[in-house]
């Protein structure tokens, strides 16, 4: 057993012992430890996908029929303390046709999607103080836009840390959020090796709605890898969000980013770099236009990563720009969406259209990378199941070193 795994079960036992053991500290939601446990809710979703890459860096497509089955349990409350544990397990259906990172297929396109079995949460939460939480566990973590701090759960397996998370609105206007982390599992974790970290990562964010209309966060992400000293970063910056309404029908959305990234403890790298996010546009009448820049500074050796975060949603959806170069990447895109609610027919709630458009090219030289065109229709059949159409087409730069990739993706979700 790795050390990150016995922290886990250790803190995990401790916390549960409390639970059944302490029964003078409890808030008043169940009478008992074992109305906590009637009255708890069953966890079940499953995602079927079939995900078609088409790389012109590799010779074959990489086609991946795979199913992913989440199962748990979450207790009701007993003076303030709840538990949570939950299950994930991806297969693969039929022939294995695809590189999913740890199969050695690198001859086809990568679907970071292997299969494996994994504790996918596991907690011990802790709310009998007014506006607080305490979660220790095996836990999802989202902070803000999820740029830096994402559950990833775009892929089959999301992204968990083993961490004690504490948040507060204790103060009015304002939300602290902070975790200290000791594991840190990727999409690539389950029943693998590759893909699990020791860590000792402390993640601090504050944020205040005081601005009207207006979120704004200021954050400190100091990553510590044991064994991955590449992550191994300090990362600190702002964060700010809104919309401000017009009229009832028009409003107009924003969000933006600063940050600046350095080295953090045992990372020998040059790390001396920043970040920039800005967007705006508005929303009306169901259809929502943005326009927006990003910039994420590179030397030609090194560059701004972001290893706990998503960069699917915001470097476009053929994953060409997961890690990001080492010259940097500057992204000037535009969304267009539009969501048609259905009020008279049964069976269907709503259809969703998203269209996005990006020009990449590096920070660091100005070398054009390529186009990206990315669209998707979304159906949400009722409360419990939703059908995806995706397609992600990257036209390579002739001037630059990547190659042509598209990807399309056909999802079917079912959620209790």
């Amino acid at each position: 057993m790795n050390r990150k795994s016995h922290k886990l079960q250790s803190t995990i036992a401790l916390l549960v012992g409390g639970m059944l053991l302490a029964p003078g500290a409890f808030a008043e939601e169940s009478d008992s430890v074992i109305d906590a446990l009637k009255e708890g809710t069953i966890i079940f979703d499953a995602r079927f996908r079939y995900e078609n890459v088409d790389d012109q860096a590799v010779e074959r497509h990489g086609k991946a029929n795979t199913l992913r089955t989440r199962f748990g349990y979450e207790t009701g409350t007993f003076n303030g303390f709840s538990a949570l544990i939950e299950g994930s397990n991806t297969v693969n259906i039929g022939n294995e046709r695809y590189n999913d990172t740890l199969n050695g297929r690198i001859n086809r396109g990568v679907v970071a999607d292997p299969e494996g079995t994994a504790v996918n949460r596991a907690f011990i939460r802790y709310s009998g103080i007014e506006d607080t939480t305490i979660t220790a566990g095996r836990q999802t973590l989202i902070l803000d836009n999820e740029r830096f701090v994402s559950n990833t759960n775009f892929r089959q397996k999301q992204t968990t840390h083993d961490a004690v998370n504490f948040t507060t609105s204790f103060i009015p206007h304002v939300t602290v959020n902070y975790s200290y982390g000791w594991g840190f599992n990727t999409v690539t974790s389950a029943d693998q090796d590759a893909g699990d970290f020791d860590v000792s990562n402390n993640l601090f964010n504050i944020s205040t709605d005081i601005v009207p209309y207006t979120k704004v966060s200021g954050y400190a992400y100091l990553l510590d890898f044991d064994d991955a000293v590449e992550n191994s970063l300090d990362t600190y910056g702002i964060h700010f969000d809104g919309a401000i309404p017009v009229n009832d029908d028009f409003s107009v959305v924003y969000q933006g980013d600063y940050a600046h990234q350095d080295e953090g403890d045992g990372n020998e790298a040059d790390i001396d770099f920043d970040y920039f996010l800005i967007e705006s546009g508005f929303s009306w009448a169901g259809v929502t236009v943005k326009g927006g820049f990003q910039s994420l500074e590179g030397d030609g050796t090194n560059s701004f990563q972001t290893p706990l975060g998503d960069a699917h949603p915001y470097a476009g959806w053929a994953d060409v720009f997961v890690a990001t170069p080492v010259d940097g990447l500057e992204d000037y895109y535009g969304k267009v969406s539009y969501l048609h609610k259905i009020n008279n027919v049964d069976y269907l709630e709503s259809v969703n259209f998203v269209a996005e458009y990006h020009t990449f090219e590096s920070e660091n030289g100005s070398t054009d990378y390529g186009d990206e065109w990315d669209l998707g229709i979304y159906t949400k059949i009722n409360q419990y199941y939703t059908v995806g159409f995706e397609y992600a087409k990257f036209s390579a730069d002739n001037e630059s070193t990547f190659e042509d990739v598209d990807r399309f993706w056909l999802t079917l979700n079912v959620a209790l």
